[in-house]
């Protein structure tokens, strides 16, 4: 019986830790998904992404150079539309519980957007007037460091308040830094100012930008990517070489005076088509690692379910399992014993030749002479003793057997 509690006890032990351990594994795993869950679901970082989508590349600035260098109304009706969404975007992030600073950010960055907004209507009298592209640039122009200040600060805040560590940054936050690599700041808005301008440290610039989208579009692939994203990231790279390609031509029109900013526009078209398309298709298959980090919770949350039920069961069972020896131990062991004068003529009777078996080893040769007569007196006592009581009837059952007359354990080897 000792040999089985024992084993019973180890088992259930081991197998308790075993499922503390497995639990504690899943526990990690779903605080580590959701975790991750979070920061790619961060307001912020979403709204972040929107307003430097809508602000630079293919957006506000990007529209508000072209309509001063090609004068047409498409670029405004697209800046105004990207001017909305902007504000949209600022809204959205003002939202969420924010600091002073980036509130002071979100303050500067809608000054700008602001400012450019009355910029594009007097920009749009002084083409209506006939002035060229490089006078209404002068008359026009903003200062952006402010607004950039101010989206580097809402940047920081967003790193902060991630969640995961092991993650690192998320697509969407890296989708964001590509479009600050060619947006407001950036790329495009460093090109269209070196047409306008004819200045080298904007070409400087311009090939300083191309380089960290090349940069962020690697830190992009070191993610885990499905064929679309492969595809979307090939297109920005051909608009990215397209833009190097197109930079030294503009940096040979810029060397000469008579060239115009009009005509350096029309010899170095990029099409920005494939890039802004690849960036809508990334934001979009954002939308399906939120489903994976979603459900990597869920089945967590069930493996951990699931083993609290087992342990349940497990303490449960094993207790009851357990607790029968034990109650046996505790309430109907000690009432195994001698009883009636029966027992007690049969223990004394198993007790003598126990004592009669050990006289016969070696070891007891120097007095096994003397003890065995005064063993067989005894034991011829206890016969007659016996004898006495044998017509005596005890009201008392007797209990033992001569199994019980053994030790727990020690069987009688005799």
């Amino acid at each position: 019986m000792g040999w089985i509690l024992t084993a019973l006890l180890v088992a259930s032990g081991i197998h308790l830790i075993v499922e503390f351990w497995l639990i504690n594994t899943r526990a990690r795993d779903a605080e580590v998904a959701w975790q991750e869950f979070q920061d790619v679901n961060d307001e912020r970082a979403r709204a972040i992404n929107a307003l430097v989508k809508h602000m630079g590349y293919g957006g506000m600035i990007h529209n508000y150079k072209d309509y001063i260098l090609h004068r047409d109304d498409s670029s405004i009706l697209r800046f105004q539309d990207a001017v909305g969404a902007a504000k949209e975007a600022l809204s959205q992030y003002d939202q969420v519980k924010i600091s002073d600073a980036e509130k002071r950010a979100i303050w500067k960055i809608r000054e700008a957007i602001d400012a450019y907004a009355k910029s594009i209507v007097i920009a749009r009298v002084m083409v209506s007037e006939g002035s060229s592209a490089s006078q209404i640039d002068e008359f026009v122009r903003i200062n952006n460091e402010p607004a950039l200040k101010g989206v580097a600060t809402l940047i920081a805040g967003v790193a902060a308040n991630r969640q995961s560590e092991e993650m690192g940054q998320t697509k969407t936050q890296i989708l964001a830094d590509l479009r600050i690599a060619l947006g407001f700041g950036g790329m495009v808005h460093n090109f269209k100012n070196y047409i306008l301008r004819k200045k080298p440290p904007y070409s400087a610039k311009v090939a300083k930008n191309l380089q960290q989208a090349s940069t962020t579009i690697a830190r992009y692939r070191r993610k885990e990517l499905n064929d679309k994203e492969e595809v979307s990231l090939a297109a920005i790279e051909g608009v990215i070489a397209a833009y190097k390609a197109n930079l030294k031509k503009a940096r040979t029109f810029a060397s000469k005076k008579r060239v115009l900013p009009e005509e350096i526009d029309r010899l170095v078209v990029v099409d920005d088509g494939p890039a802004l398309r690849g960036m809508v298709h990334l934001t979009r298959e954002v939308l399906p690692l939120n489903h994976m980090k979603r459900r990597q919770v869920t089945e967590s949350l069930d493996t951990i379910r699931w083993l609290a039920q087992m342990m349940l069961i497990i303490v449960v069972v094993g207790g009851a399992v357990l607790l029968v020896p034990f109650v046996w131990i505790l309430w109907y062991l000690p009432y195994i014993r001698a009883r009636s004068i029966d027992d007690y003529l049969n223990a004394i009777d198993f007790y003598l030749s126990k004592v009669g078996q050990y006289l016969q080893k070696p070891e007891t040769d120097d007095l096994s002479e003397k003890a065995i007569k005064k063993l067989q007196s005894m034991t011829d006592l206890s016969t007659e003793l016996v004898t006495c009581f044998k017509d005596h009837k005890d009201r008392r059952d007797s209990v033992l057997d001569k199994a019980d007359l053994s030790p727990p354990g020690k069987p009688d080897k005799a």
